[in-house]
């Protein structure tokens, strides 16, 4: 019997998608299904350089970038591009499958240099909500607990968390302005492709390692249900969409972990995200409910 608590687990936090990066990092992976041991990790040697990557393809005239550039890459130039949009916002629709059939809805919203993120997970075992608010980089972060919390909305109070913004990172993976969680590099790309397709566009596929490239994700599912230990994926799929210029459309998620609280919970999660690069979108107020049916 799993303990309902350990359902929590199942909330994904944010816009959760990608970074990149290089080199090695030690680890030691403990006997079993036991939780991976992370020792001289750096994340630094996995976050590609996207400032580089972009100034690389902007000056690429070429007509196959789907050649010139690796998957990784790819990946990379389309989410630096959308995280520097002065305006965006995204929203993803999902189920975990485990004992029960949990719903998951994330939001994000960018409006300059303010970002909106919230969590909402639930099922007929457990719910869990969360609204998290952050101005500029390195700042302050307000973290929003939600009760009575239903698929699409929750009540939440009028007092935050408050984070610092390094603190915030430590205990869910990342900070608002960075917008994905995955590490995602020519190291950490097991295998993929990039396709073409007729009306321009690109589908971009890939299965991730699940060591490196989760690393932050474990932390912050960590964080949101108190496990006994970060948890450990069977695997990671990733399904992009793409523009003719790189600019991301759409990211399927399919990925699998075992999560232990007491006892271990098999979970698989199936989301899909849209993202709207360059679009306004009103920044919900703590009482106010995000629109799932835009």
């Amino acid at each position: 019997m799993i303990n309902k608590t350990l359902l929590i687990y199942l909330i994904v936090g944010g816009a959760a998608l990608g970074v990149g990066g290089t080199t090695g990092v030690v680890v030691k992976r403990v006997t079993g299904s036991e939780q991976v041991i992370y020792k001289g990790f750096d994340i630094n040697n996995y976050i590609m350089d996207s400032d580089n990557l972009l100034i690389e393809f902007e000056n690429y005239h070429g007509s196959s970038p789907e050649r010139q550039f690796t998957v990784a890459e790819l990946i990379n130039i389309s989410l630096e591009k959308y995280r520097r949009c002065e305006n965006s916002w995204s929203q993803g629709i999902g189920l975990a499958d485990t004992i029960v059939k949990q719903t998951i809805r994330n939001a994000q919203v960018k409006n300059g240099n303010q970002y909106y993120e919230e969590s909402i997970s639930h099922s007929d075992m457990v719910s869990v909500a969360n609204k998290v608010y952050q101005t500029g980089v390195g700042t302050e972060i307000k973290l929003y607990s939600g009760t009575n919390v239903s698929t699409e909305n929750a009540n939440f109070g009028s007092t935050p968390k408050i984070f610092a913004s390094e603190d915030y990172k430590k205990s869910y993976g990342k900070t608002l302005d960075e917008m994905f969680i995955y590490l995602i590099c020519n190291e950490t790309v097991n295998s993929g492709e990039c396709k073409k397709q007729d009306d321009g566009s690109y589908v971009i596929t890939c299965e991730l390692d699940t060591v490196i490239s989760t690393y932050m994700y474990k932390y912050q599912m960590k964080t949101l249900s108190n496990l006994d230990g970060l948890p450990t994926f069977s695997y990671v799929k990733l399904k992009y969409v793409v523009s003719s210029d790189f600019m991301l459309k759409t990211c399927e998620v399919d990925e699998k972990f075992e999560a232990r609280m007491g006892v271990p919970a098999t979970i698989r999660n199936t989301i899909t995200y849209t993202y709207h690069p360059n679009e306004y979108l009103k920044i919900p107020e703590p009482n106010e409910k995000f629109n799932y049916s835009k």
